[in-house]
């Protein structure tokens, strides 16, 4: 331990920018079986300035290689060794590819296989193998890839020094592998809670009343803000991480176990008819103790377009993340990005109106059929396609339709290629838009992603109208 010790400390000394980092918490929504039962979530840690040999060597990173890690534990992994921890680059945690131009612009639920089949054996072929019978193997490692694509991220970020980077650095990279794992004491807001006290001493804690004893990541976000929040020098900023448009389940709202108790229609119904006081009970104490803390409300009173300083995730314009070393890049003013989120409400109705004219002429052109099939549509795509990567590995849908295969890209760089059809591309952002148009403002995206749509929708419409509909497009490949 001390021999370790001592080297890194040397290491840090000769590259003195390197280990330098911001620390996250990513609190993850909820969803599935587990969020509709308790309503907890997930959360992870993210560190911006530092390199994984995924998925158990946490290091210092290369010249010129993209920087950034997420660290996250579960309960069963996979294959035949269970681990604490596992690491993998930013970027193929939030949506399961290796740059910020592959990221989809539609999502279902054979696409989220196949990015995670890709990353299973790019990361972690030799720990979770796949045999010949199964799908895809059994574990939670899945979820350490394509995050975004089910349910919504907000990371809670503040600065390091490298002091504090070279004692996490130190403990992590000798930390048992065996899993000790335990819904109730030791789960993944557990493990968060360790790493940021590491870092931050009694920065984070669980609530107690709230969550009847057991540490949750609302509880976390919650105690991080309070924290931060009173230090200045530690940049304290939430970014968020919208879910992907697409067919699979929207996350919701993370609660705390008094939330749940009394917003929750059956377990309402249960006390009503067991013992109604407990829901007064259970609402009391939720509002008395700090329990209505809301994070998205958070993120819109400290936001940042940045997610963190040198050699970070960014989001571009598209709203998808960047690798970014800059390290002069100047933080916008909060209360100029406060207004740039939430924008102003005559400006959407604005769109609104410009957008009901252009889908009756969508109507009337014949690109939807009706408002069934407008509203059907990303479901039809995901029961009528298989998801293909082109030749620069990006994402696309092989499309049968009229008896007929043609091919669709899924992103920025490849949906108005000529390997893409226009028309299929200019419905599924039509259908984007509209959906953008009608979320209610937590699921909103931003005003600059939503004008990045609307220009593309735009570029799409001109290229649609020279389509001959009837051509039938060459795999890419």
């Amino acid at each position: 331990m001390k021999f370790i010790f001592i080297f890194l400390l040397l290491l840090i000394f000769s590259f003195p920018a390197a280990v330098n980092a911001d620390v996250s918490l990513l609190i993850h929504e909820s969803k599935g079986f587990s969020g509709e039962m308790l309503g907890s979530g997930h959360v992870s840690i993210y560190i911006s300035n530092l390199c994984t040999d995924p998925p158990l060597v946490l290091r210092q990173c290369k010249t010129n290689e993209p920087k950034g890690l997420v660290i996250s534990t579960y309960l069963g992994f996979g294959g035949e060794t269970d681990y604490e921890w596992l690491a993998v680059p930013i970027t193929n945690y939030l949506y399961g590819v290796d740059h910020s131009k592959q990221v989809p612009l539609y999502s279902n639920n054979k696409i989220h296989e196949l990015l995670r089949e890709s990353n299973r054996a790019k990361f972690l072929g030799n720990l979770i193998p796949r045999s010949s019978t199964e799908k895809l193997p059994k574990g939670r490692w899945t979820e350490l890839f394509g995050a975004v694509l089910s349910r919504d991220l907000y990371a809670f970020t503040v600065k390091t020094t490298p002091e504090q980077d070279l004692r996490f650095l130190s403990e992590f990279n000798i930390a048992p592998r065996g899993s000790s794992f335990n819904l109730f004491t030791s789960n993944c807001a557990d493990f968060a809670k360790g790493v940021i006290n590491l870092y931050f001493p009694s920065a984070v804690s669980r609530d107690f009343i709230n969550d009847f004893g057991v540490t949750t990541p609302k509880a976390l976000a919650h105690s991080f803000t309070k924290y931060a929040i009173k230090d200045p020098k530690l940049r304290f900023h939430i970014d968020k991480f919208s879910q992907l448009d697409g067919t699979i389940a929207r996350s919701t709202d993370l609660q705390h176990f008094t939330e749940k108790a009394f917003k929750s229609k059956k377990y309402v119904a249960i006390q009503a008819l067991t013992m109604p006081v407990l829901i007064p009970v259970f609402a009391g104490t939720y509002f008395l103790t700090g329990g209505h803390f809301n994070i998205d409300k958070a993120y819109r009173k400290y936001p940042s377009t940045r997610f963190s300083e040198r050699g970070a995730v960014t989001k571009n314009v598209s709203g998808t993340t960047e690798i970014n070393g800059s390290k002069s890049e100047i933080r916008p003013n909060q209360l100029t990005e406060k207004q740039r989120l939430v924008s102003e409400k005559t400006l959407w109705k604005s769109y609104r109106q410009k957008f009901t004219e252009i889908l009756a002429a969508a109507y009337e052109d014949g690109l939807f059929a009706n408002k069934r099939e407008f509203n059907a549509y990303f479901y039809d795509l995901e029961v009528n396609s298989e998801p293909v990567y082109d030749e620069n590995g990006d994402l696309m849908l092989r499309v049968r339709t009229d008896g007929k295969e043609l091919f669709l890209g899924l992103t920025r760089r490849n949906i108005t290629g000529p390997g893409s059809s226009a028309r299929l591309a200019f419905k599924l952002m039509l259908v984007k838009i509209g959906n953008a148009l009608n979320a209610p403002e937590k699921n909103r995206e931003t005003m600059e992603v939503f004008r990045a749509n609307w220009q593309l929708s735009a570029e799409l419409s001109e290229l649609a109208d020279d389509e001959d509909p009837g051509e039938t497009l060459n795999n890419p490949q």
